[in-house]
């Protein structure tokens, strides 16, 4: 570019010539000769000192024999500040015709243009023009390459994670279905080992159990990877306190902690010196499955920020329940008994995991009932899941001989109530007698 700017200088024999592209709020210059410090060093002025802009805004050349005295120019600082007075520009422009800026001879004094000149300077700006479009194919392409390297990178880091993560969800997996086995402190001690050598790779995992009492507490058991201070300080919490293991037990839902400021917005101020004194970056709380409350809460700690990719909150959400927002489908036989259908395989998606797909049957027999129905009609904070399922079941003995859409009006009404918090959704079907 520089180049260029020689060429106009030696060819129509000015002082001052510039390869000039005007921005939105400047203008720069990629080729000059002739210009004084502290443009030159900086190869850029303000759109005051420019006068190139005006052939950006009007696309056409701009022809000026006395800067001082053209009533466009007159005001700009470039007259005082670049020493301009005679100024010839013309339009560089992109492949699609966009005008980018100008090629400009600039004089000291007065200058009456010849057609000659502005002939030489007109070629001369076509040929930077096509050397500016050069650069921004030879740009874009560059960009391009980069771009695509990235998402190579970018594929390669996920495809290492995703062929990590079969190993990853069965070991959680049997982890959940062992502790929703569990009978006692023990036993759940026992189960929570095994995460500790897993691809998970925590520097920490806890365990705090919910105990009996008015209130009800929360009593964290010795840590498997070694005892800590922090562990023997805040031994024991009530459940309604301000952690988030006691809010992960008290709404049965997978916390997630990332970062300290996160626990000063939403927690006690010993939260944050217990995770400062672990050194922890990352942690998670997964509740525990039990048939009233939760168990209690399962922490895992990382010292590095931790990304919990898809398949792990899927599989740390399954620690709460495998069914998943599913709850048990009602059935009620001819007789009038009600049944919970609890028996299934493991809800995920088959390729996240090696295990098999069971199957269950159920024959609906004549006269039978069956109601299938989402967590949002049962689940609420303040009433036991269980107590509003055998409520339902009840609704379903007691006027299971309604038409159907007048039986799920009454159940939802009753059940979820006129401010259900969740979306819900039912089917029911009827086995007809004959």
């Amino acid at each position: 570019m520089d180049r260029f700017a020689r060429l106009v200088a030696d060819v129509i024999g000015v002082p001052m010539a510039l390869v000039c592209l005007v921005e939105s709020s400047r203008q720069v210059f990629p080729g000059m000769v002739g210009l004084a410090a502290p443009w030159a060093d900086a190869r850029r002025t303000p759109l005051t000192h420019s006068l190139c802009r005006h052939v950006v805004t009007s696309g056409r050349p701009l022809v000026v024999t006395d800067a001082r005295e053209n009533p466009l120019t007159t005001a700009s600082a470039a007259i005082p500040e670049l020493g301009v007075v005679g100024y010839a520009g013309m339009p560089l422009t992109d492949a699609a015709g966009h005008v980018l800026g100008s090629l400009c001879a600039l004089d000291t004094r007065p200058r009456e243009w010849t057609t000659r000149e502005l002939e030489l300077l007109q070629d001369l700006a076509a040929a930077c023009s096509a050397e500016l479009r050069l650069r921004i194919v030879s740009r874009h392409r560059e960009r391009a390459r980069a771009d695509e390297a990235r998402a190579r990178a970018e594929a390669d880091e996920a495809t290492g994670r995703h062929r990590a993560a079969p190993e990853r969800s069965q070991l959680l997996l049997r982890a959940a279905d062992a502790l929703a086995d569990t009978t006692g402190l023990a036993d759940v001690s026992e189960q929570v080992r095994d995460l500790v050598s897993s691809d998970l790779k925590p520097v920490y995992v806890g365990l705090v159990l919910v105990e009996g009492g008015t209130p009800k507490r929360l009593r964290r058991m010795v840590d498997v990877m070694g005892t800590t201070a922090m562990e023997r300080t805040h031994e024991t919490y009530t459940l309604d306190a301000d952690w988030p293991t006691a809010r992960a037990a008290r709404e049965n839902r997978t916390i997630t902690v990332t970062d300290t400021a996160q626990l000063r917005r939403d927690y006690a101020p010993e939260v944050v010196e217990t995770f400062t004194e672990l050194g922890l970056r990352t942690a998670v709380c997964g509740p525990l499955p039990g048939t009233v409350l939760p168990l209690g809460t399962l922490v895992l700690g990382w010292d590095h920020p931790h990304e919990i990719d898809i398949v792990e909150q899927a599989v740390l959400a399954s620690l709460a329940g495998t069914n998943a927002g599913h709850p048990p489908p009602l059935l009620v036989r001819p007789d009038g008994a009600v049944e919970r259908l609890t028996a299934h395989g493991i809800m995920l998606f088959p390729g996240l995991t090696t295990a098999p797909r069971v199957e269950h049957r159920v024959l609906l027999p004549p006269g039978s009932l069956l109601l299938l129905y989402t967590d949002g009609l049962v689940e609420r904070p303040d009433r036991d899941m269980d107590l509003a399922i055998d409520e339902a079941a009840g609704l379903l003995a007691a006027h299971g001989g309604r038409s159907l859409d007048v039986l799920l009006n009454e159940i939802t009404d009753r059940i979820a109530g006129p401010d259900p918090k969740d979306d819900i959704a039912l089917l029911a079907l009827r086995i007809p007698t004959n």
